[in-house]
């Protein structure tokens, strides 16, 4: 071969080999994190929700609980007082203290029979899900 040809043929294989070792353009690695954030970012926001869920569920269960209370004492303050007037026993100051247990019982049943469906509408304006809140809306309507 000629020195031009051999020079040629240099340069082809020179050019072909740094076209084997030149930097491949990046791959897209951006919409990857951007998946991936997007991925976190929903599972964040679903232990949000879980949390939130779980709080109200807490607090509807703790008025539940407060209004069956209140509807046990009523009733044993009205069985205690009809038993004391039928008995008339006790009499005076201890059959007035009957009659304030039983009122205040009354108040107490009264004030969480109306706060408890007005705790469920709360929650659902703050979004807890109509799972949760089933349970305590058909409590709500005994």
């Amino acid at each position: 071969m000629t020195r031009a040809a051999l020079l040629l043929l240099a340069l082809l294989l020179a050019a072909a080999a740094n076209a084997d070792t030149a930097p491949k353009p990046a791959k897209p690695a951006a919409p990857a994190k951007a998946s991936d954030a997007a991925k976190a970012e929903a599972a964040s926001q679903a232990q949000i929700a879980a949390q939130r869920d779980a709080d109200w569920a807490a607090q509807l269960k703790a008025m539940q609980s407060k209004r069956d209370d209140a509807r046990v004492r009523v009733a044993a303050a009205e069985a205690a007082l009809t038993s004391a007037r039928h008995r008339h026993y006790p009499r005076g100051e201890a059959l007035g203290d009957l009659e304030n247990d039983l009122a205040q019982a009354r108040e107490d049943l009264s004030d969480a029979s109306e706060r408890f469906p007005e705790m469920i509408e709360e929650a659902r304006t703050a979004g807890v899900s109509a799972k949760v809140l089933a349970p305590f809306e058909e409590a709500a309507g005994e």
